[in-house]
């Protein structure tokens, strides 16, 4: 018995629309990949055009009276090169430099009472604070326990959602205990919010805390073959899983296998 055309059609058509999908997904994929590495690296290379630019002209001019070369004669080929790297270290070293001197009570004083200052002039204000904020938020970030990913039904029975769980409090006075997760937002993972689960309401999994950061930066693009969970464990020892369980990488739908 044939096909008849209209369902050889229909069947083309969906496998068109298979491929046009898994091309989309892997570009976006690659873009994933691409575009962090890129901003990274035209930051670091405006940070060193910035810092040459404030302290290239000091090295040079210091460069030449060490090595004694008269101004009217050009600098060597490899100065520029070398300036930039210099001013690098030296913008390095100054905000090094900076960082110890605030741990002192008096040059936090004396910071504080700046700001203040500052605080008194709105639209000065505006252009300190936001970047204060951003750059706090970050520090916040590193200094953050992330101690394990896990799983968990949320907001309803049913649907699972995915969070870094960061300690455990009991409830005074029946002594309860609370596991404490951070459940991220997508793909912005700077911001999301603090949630209380008892321990038998998670699930451990076998993701690395690197893996569950970019699961739910790439928005679940940048997914694992599978997921395996077990029952969790507490947060004073790790999760035990079998030796063959490894991460694998695919932008196929993700199965979770729950022992």
């Amino acid at each position: 018995m044939t096909a008849s055309p209209s369902s050889s059609s229909h069947e083309h058509q969906k496998k068109h629309r298979t491929t046009f999908e898994r091309l989309r997904t892997l570009f976006l994929a690659g873009v994933l990949v691409i575009v962090p590495m890129v901003v990274a690296v035209y930051a670091v290379l405006l940070l060193m055009r910035i810092t040459e630019s404030i302290f290239g002209p000091a090295i040079e001019e210091t460069f030449q009276l060490a090595l004694q070369i008269p101004r009217d004669q050009p600098p060597p080929p490899w100065m520029p090169v070398f300036s930039a790297l210099a001013s690098f270290v030296m913008a390095i070293s100054v905000i090094l430099a900076v960082g110890w001197a605030s741990t002192f009570l008096l040059v936090r004083r004396l910071i504080g009472i700046g700001e203040s200052l500052i605080a008194r002039v709105p639209l000065l204000k505006f252009f300190y604070n936001v970047p204060k904020e951003v750059l706090h938020t970050f520090a916040l970030q590193q200094k953050a326990s992330f101690k394990r990913v896990v799983f968990f039904e949320y907001p309803r029975k049913g649907i699972w959602a995915l969070g870094f769980a960061t300690g455990e409090v009991r409830l005074a006075p029946t002594g309860v205990p609370l596991v404490a997760v951070f459940v991220p937002t997508t793909p912005n993972p700077t911001s999301g919010f603090l949630l209380y689960f008892k321990p038998e309401e998670l699930l451990d999994t076998n993701l690395p805390l690197e893996e569950g950061a970019r699961l739910i930066i790439s928005g679940g693009i940048l997914s694992p073959d599978s997921i395996y969970t077990q029952s969790f464990c507490g947060l004073d020892r790790e999760p035990s899983f079998p030796p063959n369980v490894a991460v694998v990488h695919t932008t196929e739908p993700v199965q979770v296998h729950q022992d």
